[in-house]
């Protein structure tokens, strides 16, 4: 288990280093920037234009930054077509299934519980229901699934297979409620917490099972339209 052959389509060294690089400027700097430059402005973005810039930066520059890395597993998931379905399919059954059931299972003891980030999403649609959508669907799967499965979890996988999943997994988690840390209690942030879990280890296994980026990107995208869609 601890290891295991590589991934048909690994990061180049270069990609790895600027990768990681971009991963702690998108953490501690590029949020804070964007804030900044925009109370700065005359009139200030909404969070839902806010947002938005942010997405498509990081969309951007990770296309950019990997942009040798996606072309080739274009290349790969054209060639095996059938693996790549093998993995999409079963992998978004599974994460439909794993979320209602641990969402049921949540509720049933927390009853008045809603996920933050949903809810925070939520909110910003009211007025912005198109930008929010595009943000969402087109421009946050594969700038996510780059970084979490592609960057994480495969720089990991060839050393230690069950720490790719575990760290890609927590991490995955951890990124989608640090954000409103000292802004919601504890309990609404572990519980939150606990529901990105399951997709960060279906994401990882779709990665691994199809050998390509974009079977994970895929998944993640009709993930993220299905909430969309619930928000109309």
């Amino acid at each position: 288990m601890a290891h295991t052959k590589k991934l048909p389509i690994s990061m180049t060294d270069r990609e790895k280093r600027l990768g990681f690089g971009y991963l702690l400027l998108d953490l501690f700097i590029l949020p804070a920037l964007l804030t900044a430059m925009n109370q700065r402005l005359a009139v200030p973005l909404s969070g839902a234009w806010t947002n938005f810039l942010y997405f498509s930066l990081n969309f951007l520059f990770l296309a950019v930054i990997f942009s040798r890395f996606l072309k080739r597993s274009l290349m790969f998931a054209g060639q095996h077509i059938w693996d790549f379905f093998l993995a999409v399919i079963p992998g978004f059954l599974l994460y439909w299934v794993s979320n209602v059931l641990l969402s049921a299972g949540i509720l049933w003891l927390y009853p008045n519980f809603s996920n933050i980030n949903d809810g925070s999403i939520a909110q910003m649609t009211e007025g912005n229901f198109v930008i929010v959508a595009i943000g969402t669907v087109l421009l946050v799967p594969m700038a996510e699934e780059l970084l979490h499965r592609g960057l994480v979890f495969g720089s990991l996988h060839r050393k230690n297979r069950a720490a790719a999943y575990m760290i890609s997994m927590l991490f995955f988690a951890a990124i989608h409620v640090l954000g409103y840390l000292g802004s919601h209690d504890s309990m609404s942030l572990f519980l939150s917490f606990v529901q990105y879990l399951p997709a960060g280890l279906i994401l990882a296994w779709a990665y691994e099972k199809s050998g390509c980026i974009f079977a994970p990107i895929a998944i993640h995208t009709v993930i993220n339209a299905m909430g969309i869609y619930a928000l109309r």
